[in-house]
């Protein structure tokens, strides 16, 4: 598999969803990570705020400011990914590769959880990402539980992982928790 392609692939496939299938698959999801029990006892999460048809987080994290502390990604002056904590989406403004980041400087020290962002996954919870290993080097570093949410058009046989390549505890899609 060339990665390269891959990703751009199913970036273009994220894309030519329409927005009633979005949010409908979205939902599914939300709702399907809600009723986890990981998600249910954590109190720290470390998630990222969804971009060009990513699974939606913000409805998630609109749902549960009152009861839950986000932290979210900041990529930092030495190329570092550090989570920080927003109280609400006026905490955030465009940063990094034009993704909202947060503008707060309270940095988490360990999550609870670890809501992960992904292009491709397969049946072994391996995922490849935008290529930079932020969140594979993020990850090798927590004890946290680590769930990606996707589609399931985006699994496919083999990710050829790599090494250095942290596999996830669960992957929620629309149909369900792998």
């Amino acid at each position: 598999m060339d990665k390269k392609q891959a990703r751009k692939a199913m970036i273009q496939k994220r894309f030519s969803l329409d927005e009633e299938t979005f949010l409908a698959f979205s939902a599914s999801i939300r709702q399907t990570l809600e009723e986890t029990e990981a998600f249910q006892k954590a109190h720290k999460i470390a998630i990222y705020v969804s971009y060009k048809h990513e699974v939606d987080t913000r409805e998630l994290m609109k749902r549960h400011f009152s009861d839950k502390d986000f932290y979210v990604p900041r990529i930092d002056q030495d190329d570092r990914m550090r989570f920080y904590h927003i109280h609400s989406f006026d905490d955030l403004a465009p940063g990094f590769f034009g993704v909202d980041e947060p503008m707060t400087n309270e940095e988490l020290d360990e999550p609870d959880l670890i809501i992960v962002p992904l292009l491709l996954f397969d049946e072994k919870r391996n995922r490849v990402g935008y290529g930079k290993g932020y969140y594979d080097y993020y990850m090798k570093e927590s004890k946290a539980l680590k769930v990606g949410v996707a589609y399931s058009f985006q699994q496919v046989e083999t990710t050829e992982p790599h090494p250095l390549d942290v596999p996830l505890d669960l992957i929620i899609t629309e149909k369900g928790i792998i």
